[in-house]
């Protein structure tokens, strides 16, 4: 077990952040996170996050998606997890109010500015984003990134898949040609794509879209 989502606080990670997108954050060396770590009673420890909920009606997360608050979680580059139990009463959960929720979330992702993705792969990208050692050196004209594992605070150590690479990216102030590497095995070019911004570049491993979705920009 990786992640896990605890009904009372720990120091560092609230269960629930109310009325408002996106999740406080844990400086982890430079790197911040939504992720914490918490010890079970047999000394073990495992990561925990928080979720996002209305303060009134836990159910009604979709209430949450109103172009304010998708605004602010685009401009402060948060995380933000819903709180979904939607199966029990549908009809409540999916009014008018929170079906054109779901739509204005879902013009932020195919425009390409709010990721959307299940919880797993959520908090997959953070925990390689946070914890990954990498290293980059020039090798015969050649800038390469190698990611070498990554190392949780629990104790893990694991060599990412392509699939926990999705979204990673790094920006960069070289003009040529870049290679990607896992465990010092050289990337298939397909998997990662190089974008341009403004004075910089990005390398970045491409995104899986969401099924039945139109992909990201």
């Amino acid at each position: 077990m990786r992640f896990y989502w605890l009904n009372v606080n720990v120091p560092g990670c609230a269960t629930h952040v109310h009325d408002q997108l996106g999740l406080p954050e844990t400086d982890w060396g430079g790197r911040s996170s939504v992720l914490a770590a918490a010890r079970f009673d047999d000394g073990s420890r495992v990561l925990v996050f928080g979720r996002n909920s209305p303060s009134k009606g836990w159910y009604d997360c979709l209430h949450l998606l109103t172009e304010d608050n998708l605004q602010a979680l685009y401009d402060s580059r948060r995380t933000a997890i819903l709180y979904t139990h939607w199966t029990a009463h549908p009809s409540r959960h999916f009014s008018v109010e929170a079906l054109r929720g779901l739509e204005r979330l879902g013009e932020h992702y195919r425009t390409g500015r709010i990721w959307v993705a299940p919880t797993s792969r959520i908090l997959t990208h953070d925990l390689v984003r946070t914890f990954m050692d990498y290293h980059v050196r020039v090798e015969d004209g050649v800038l390469v990134i190698n990611i070498r594992h990554v190392k949780a605070p629990t104790g893990e150590t694991f060599v990412p898949t392509v699939e926990d690479l999705e979204g990673i990216s790094f920006r960069l102030g070289w003009e040529g040609e870049v290679c990607l590497r896992v465990a010092d095995v050289r990337l298939d070019r397909t998997a990662y794509e190089v974008l341009e911004g403004d004075g910089y570049r990005v390398v970045r491993v491409a995104l899986t879209p969401m099924p039945g979705a139109d992909p990201p920009a």
